[in-house]
């Protein structure tokens, strides 16, 4: 009788061995699919939006790689609301509020997550997880146009208290992030040489 439930047991680990490594090799397949379906890789090889996907970390680098691609680099934004719309991807755990900005650009970057996430759910995959929060959209944009000095940046400050229901330390998170993304962003222009792009971040984040 013991020798019988090793069997079983031993086939219940091989059987489960064979499973796993088919569900291995079948979602590896799945995601090679995906990325080369959106040009990521050819043959085998990272393309050019591959590599620059894997220099982005602090947000969805699908998302930047088709957003830069669309926009053509950017071109025709500046340093200020590149910064801006980024804001968009810092987790406030915060209600959305209305915004009035950038409406047409978070429409693409939702048409961008819509289209992985279906994507990846013909084949059970869940990687594309994104939500868009709005509300620090504009406060970001003004902070960057309007604060330049201690004076300025009180008043600011005072009224960020007052409008959101979020604490200063929030705000000071979504900028940091948003310095990590800019720096992220920096790295990407000087190996693919978009010093337009280039100068503008860097000018605002200076500035």
């Amino acid at each position: 009788n013991e020798l019988i439930e090793y069997k079983k047991e031993l086939l219940k680990e091989e059987n489960y061995k064979i499973y796993s490594e088919n569900y291995i090799k079948t979602q590896v397949e799945n995601i090679l699919y995906i990325l080369e379906n959106n040009a990521y890789i050819q043959n085998n090889e990272l393309t050019n939006k591959g590599k620059m996907a894997c220099m982005m970390h602090e947000i969805n680098p699908f998302l930047f790689c088709d957003l830069y691609e669309e926009t053509s680099g950017f071109n025709n934004y500046s340093g200020c609301e590149i910064i801006s719309l980024f804001s968009c991807f810092y987790d406030s755990n915060n209600e959305n509020t209305t915004n009035v900005y950038f409406e047409k650009e978070i429409k693409q970057i939702q048409r961008i997550i819509n289209k992985y996430k279906d994507e990846e759910t013909k084949y059970n995959l869940y990687l594309t997880n994104v939500t868009i929060q709005t509300n620090m959209i504009f406060y970001i944009k003004e902070w960057i146009e309007n604060c330049h000095d201690i004076e300025s940046s009180n008043l600011f400050l005072n009224k960020f208290k007052k409008e959101t229901d979020l604490f200063i330390g929030e705000f000071i998170k979504c900028c940091l992030k948003l310095i990590h993304i800019s720096n992220e962003i920096k790295t990407i222009c000087e190996y693919f040489n978009n010093y337009d792009l280039l100068t503008k971040i860097d000018i605002t984040i200076t500035n």
